[in-house]
């Protein structure tokens, strides 16, 4: 359960100052761009070279297209024949880019992940909750199982309890199963829930509007990074094809032959 103790912070509905309103959204903005950042630079980059042993920054400018229509649609299907042609420029076999980017563009929202944790944060400090370990803990499994895009039967009977407390929330429950713009908001009121329980007297927590005023914009950086991550399983994928391919041939083994056939 979440720490009794209130927050200092003046709720950012109790403000009247603009730029105390401003000052507040540029914290959430801030931790967001921070671990986008990480994610891509330590995560992506560090996976890319200890498996492909490549330069990433050349891998980088493979992704341009792709991250541009990503920034521009804010979404991973939209984006889906650019990513493809992006792999593929990158020097991804063809079958293994139709393979692994569809399933990324429904499975992989890391995006999502580490917005959920920082909104979710943000949400409980301006309703007078300080989040404690476990608190965080308990966000960071909310976030692993809500990122995973399709919704299996278990997370959908475990978010619908919580998604009972919004009652004007459940005709957008389909939003859960496909890689649509602002669909993780969703997913934010489940894991705040679930973390901190529902406010006094039912309803949203307070602050939730300004999630979505801002969500336009913080969607198309997720959806950035949601493709590059694509981009980047792609490649290693490919790379231990490849690797297990060239192993085959030195076996000599008569599956090379009919592969070459094919």
């Amino acid at each position: 359960m979440s720490s009794n103790t209130q927050a200092n912070q003046t709720p950012i509905f109790l403000n009247t100052q603009i730029l105390n309103v401003m000052e507040q959204l540029g914290y959430l903005v801030a931790a967001l761009c921070t671990g986008l950042i990480m994610q891509v630079v330590f995560v992506y980059f560090g996976l890319y070279i200890f498996f492909v042993r490549k330069n990433p920054l050349k891998f980088l400018k493979t992704m341009v297209p792709a991250q541009c229509l990503a920034f521009a649609s804010a979404s991973s299907a939209a984006t889906l024949p650019v990513t493809i042609d992006c792999a593929v420029g990158a020097g991804s076999s063809d079958g293994v880019a139709r393979f692994c980017i569809p399933l990324g563009a429904t499975v992989n929202m890391d995006g999502g992940a580490i917005y959920i944790i920082c909104a979710s944060v943000w949400l409980a400090y301006n309703n007078g909750i300080v989040p404690t370990a476990g608190d965080y803990i308990l966000l960071v499994i909310c976030a692993t199982f809500g990122s995973m895009g399709t919704v299996s039967r278990n997370l959908l009977c475990f978010s619908w309890y919580t998604l009972y407390m919004y009652k004007t929330l459940h005709p957008l429950l389909p939003l859960l199963q496909a890689p649509v713009p602002s669909a993780v908001i969703i997913l934010i009121l489940t894991s705040y829930a679930t973390t901190f329980g529902s406010p006094p007297g039912g309803g949203e927590p307070n602050g939730l509007a300004y999630l979505f005023a801002i969500d336009w914009l913080l969607d198309r950086f997720r959806t950035v990074v949601n493709v590059t991550g694509d981009l980047t399983v792609t490649a290693i994928v490919n790379k231990r094809v490849s690797s297990d391919y060239v192993e085959v041939n030195k076996l000599g083994e008569p599956a090379d032959e009919n592969a070459k056939q094919v």
